[in-house]
């Protein structure tokens, strides 16, 4: 881990860090958006969000940092992990092997919510008006074991979509102990 250097103003980043959560209300929180936000505009250092891998092995999934020109990261608020990260303000060498717990978002899922404001809404209202009208159905009509077996395979789809939208991991286990359950509802059925 390299310490911050001359082309870096500790005192600079911990000020802007400290006025930033200052300004929202809410001095303990990490704020590393807004924070990432505000370096990027006041001296250049690209923002960049994702994944940070900790050195006890938890995942923090949504994660701001700052990349300088020179490929360094530089992670201003780091102090939020305590004893899990390297220390209060974290600046490595592209090359440094803590460097790749860093792992930036893919640029196609590049986008916040409120980009897609409107198509949520309508996806979440018709999903919700929807569902339950073919729970529902199915109930009435067919075999309530058959029906269980049926709404246990969404689990299935949920590990598929988890792992098709979100990059999950570990599918062979997850999709082992689904259809260990959709086998267990098949029984019930039988």
């Amino acid at each position: 881990m390299a310490e911050p250097g001359a082309a870096i103003n500790r005192e600079a980043i911990l000020t802007l860090r400290r006025r930033v959560r200052f300004q929202d209300g809410r001095p303990y929180d990490a704020r590393c958006g807004r924070v990432a936000a505000a370096l990027e505009v006041q001296f250049g250092w690209t923002r960049q969000w994702g994944r940070l891998r900790l050195l006890d092995a938890r995942v923090c999934w949504r994660h701001c940092w700052n990349q300088l020109a020179d490929g360094r990261i530089l992670d201003a608020t780091a102090d939020q992990f305590e004893s899990r990260w390297l220390g209060d303000l974290v600046v490595l060498e592209a090359d440094d092997s803590h460097a790749t717990a860093y792992q930036p978002t893919p640029p196609q899922w590049m986008f916040t919510l409120r980009e897609q404001e409107q198509v949520i809404e309508l996806a979440a209202i018709a999903l919700a008006g929807v569902a339950p009208l073919f729970g529902f159905t199915a109930i009435a009509l067919g075999l309530i074991g058959y029906v269980t077996t049926l709404f246990k395979l969404s689990v299935i789809f949920t590990i598929l979509w988890a792992r098709l939208f979100l990059g999950e991991g570990q599918m062979r286990s997850r999709l082992f102990e689904a259809c260990v359950m959709v086998v267990g509802g098949g029984l019930v059925a039988a």
